[in-house]
């Protein structure tokens, strides 16, 4: 793959454009109809999808069609492309070990150029097969190597940094032995390292994520992403498509659009979980769902007859255009605290200073001057209602139990990590738009 995956070419004057005109854009709309009225709009997409989302889960009668029995399930195959991971990827061969399988598991780990030990170490390791790299080539090349000379037509590509429930393999094959028009199948995401504020904050995240929005997605038949840290895969759909797009920095999201062109369907079993290490620094998350938002975008770009087309079904009619309501709120989400900062600000602070000079500086007065911040905060009060929901669902789909001290996160999460994440798909957008080249 290319680490250094690169563009076509630098678009300074289409990025210069794009700015301007946004910029424009919103401060005419802020000007004329009220900035509470225009950032109002894209949340209110966002809040037609969750709450979409929250009928088709009523629907269901909260109910989930959990993985068949089989008295004998097929030897299966596990793919680890590793890193530099030496002090993680030994819980992980441990942890796929240690599943309740009843059938053979086959173990090829694929080394992509290590150079902190981890090959010695791993030459170690009994009952895996090591395959060596020379050179670092990425995941997606990694994972290919793999597949080629898999012995087994059920494939689990699993992260060197996951670990998996005892159920997990168990219950992700028998959802695909039972349908032979899957082609993956995705489980529930778990944060590992979840002690840290972030932490802790990205674990509601991926409840969220990997469970209300994954289960409703998957009663939709419209599940968008084939997750990294794990997901089951059926080895000749992965032939019939190409393998895994070695020139994409979201191979997971990539293939899983692949595989619905030529179509395939993707299950899921909630049941079955990966635990994956998250990032533990603001940094590492930024440079990580710049990657992801990039590859969204990317991936639109490069699918872009899936978009709004009904053989795809709610897939292309419902998921992938509501998607960039996503970028629609976070580009007036920053818009909005730009112009509360350069202009509401400066204007509230002339207010407050006329109120002073004519010694009529009163709490009423200084409430009726920041009224209008007050109403986009109202605003985005009543946004975040269903997400409130949202979450408790995904809690009870995850087994856990939301306690009095996880409320601090929520408020973080609802409140605080939403911003820095408008911030980040801005970003991602504006790199995008530019052409810039794309990072690890």
């Amino acid at each position: 793959m290319g680490k250094d995956i690169r563009t076509v070419g630098k678009r300074p004057l289409v990025f210069i454009a794009f700015l301007l005109l946004t910029v424009a854009l919103a401060y005419y709309a802020f000007s004329t109809i009220g900035y509470y009225w225009t950032i109002l709009i894209p949340n209110v997409l966002l809040l037609y999808v969750t709450t979409v989302l929250l009928v088709v889960y009523v629907e269901s009668g909260f109910k989930y069609d959990k993985p068949p029995v089989f008295d004998k399930l097929p030897a299966v195959t596990v793919i680890i492309p590793s890193y530099n991971c030496k002090r993680l990827i030994g819980k992980t061969i441990e942890s796929i070990k240690a599943s309740d399988y009843p059938n053979k598991i086959e173990i090829i780990v694929v080394d992509d150029g290590s150079t902190d030990g981890t090959r010695d170490y791993l030459r170690k390791i009994k009952g895996i097969k090591l395959l060596l790299k020379e050179k670092n080539e990425g995941k997606a090349e990694a994972l290919n190597y793999g597949v080629k000379i898999a012995k087994n037509e059920y494939i689990f590509c699993i992260d060197s940094d996951s670990f998996i429930s005892e159920n997990a393999l168990r219950d992700m094959t028998s959802k695909m032995v039972a349908d032979d028009k899957v082609g993956a199948v995705t489980c529930f995401v778990k944060v590992a390292n979840n002690k840290s504020l972030l932490g802790k904050v990205q674990e509601i995240e991926y409840f969220v994520g990997f469970g209300f929005s994954a289960i409703t997605n998957y009663l939709l038949d419209a599940v968008f992403v084939t997750p990294g840290p794990m997901t089951l895969f059926r080895k000749s759909a992965l032939l019939e498509v190409g393998l895994f797009d070695v020139h994409n920095i979201t191979e997971d999201l990539e293939m899983a659009w692949r595989l619905r062109k030529h179509g395939y369907k993707i299950s899921y079993a909630y049941e079955a979980v990966v635990y994956t290490i998250v990032p533990d620094t603001y940094n590492g998350l930024w440079r990580q769902r710049t990657r992801w938002y990039r590859g969204k975008l990317f991936n639109i770009g490069k699918h872009n007859d899936m978009f709004l087309n009904p053989k795809y079904s709610y897939f292309g009619m419902f998921v992938m255009p509501f998607s960039l309501a996503s970028e629609l709120a976070a580009l007036g989400t920053i818009y909005f605290l730009a112009y509360m900062v350069f202009y509401t600000v400066f204007w509230n602070m002339m207010l407050i200073n006329a109120y002073i000079s004519a010694n009529s500086l009163t709490l009423a007065n200084l409430i009726t001057g920041m009224f209008g911040s007050m109403a986009g905060i109202f605003m985005f009060l009543i946004i975040v209602i269903p997400w409130i929901y949202a979450i408790i669902v995904s809690h009870k789909l995850g087994n856990k139990k939301l306690a009095i001290t996880d409320v601090p996160a929520m408020a973080f999460f609802l409140f605080i990590y939403s911003v820095f994440l408008s911030a980040v798909y801005v970003y991602s957008l504006y790199k995008e738009i530019y052409g810039s080249d794309y990072q690890w």
